[in-house]
């Protein structure tokens, strides 16, 4: 468990981790997450982020191998990009409804991400956002969300090229998701 002298923070940004590995739970008081704050920290299992942090730019978590559990609270806009790219061992991830777009790349290389409910408050989910997450099985998508770009929910093939995920899209018929799981062939349950 982490506490508050673990941290560099100044003006309420977080901008690096003083320890490595471990608990960490961000302390109150922080509105922000600076670029790279926990580059490559192997040794982080899960992270704690507070309701009252608005942002976490992008790369903050970028190959933090040994990360299993995250939470991100509803007050943040965004999941910036690449946030938790290549963070292999990520399988819970919690969202917060509020959270309204999850950028390009945010999640990708999370080999071991089985399943993914994404919150009523997610507008947009941009390019290559779960690229790569071959072990995902389940994604739970809200009537109303966008699905931008191509690639969202694939894998890149030694081809070079952008292959679907054996992934279930569990979508509302006549959705964005719903269009963009025909188009991008792949599987889906209507719900």
């Amino acid at each position: 468990m982490s506490n508050s002298y673990d941290f560099v923070i100044n003006n309420g940004v977080l901008e690096s981790y003083n320890r490595s590995g471990g608990d960490v739970v961000i302390p109150d008081g922080v509105e922000s997450i600076s670029d790279m704050a926990f580059f490559e920290d192997e040794k982080i299992t899960s992270v704690v982020i507070p309701n009252g942090v608005k942002s976490v730019d992008q790369l903050a978590f970028i190959n933090c191998i040994g990360l299993n559990s995250v939470t991100i609270p509803g007050s943040m806009y965004e999941i910036d990009c690449g946030t938790f790219t290549g963070c292999t061992s990520l399988k819970n991830v919690t969202i917060g409804n509020g959270v309204t777009r999850i950028r390009e790349h945010a999640f990708h290389g999370c080999r071991s991400l089985e399943s993914i409910t994404i919150p009523d408050s997610v507008t947009t989910i941009e390019n290559c956002a779960f690229i790569n997450c071959t072990a995902l099985k389940t994604v739970t998508l809200p009537a109303g969300v966008t699905i931008e770009g191509r690639g969202v929910f694939s894998y890149n093939g030694e081809d070079g090229m952008f292959h679907p995920l054996n992934v279930c899209l569990r979508i509302h018929e006549g959705s964005n998701a719903h269009k963009y799981a025909l188009e991008e062939g792949l599987l889906f349950e209507l719900i």
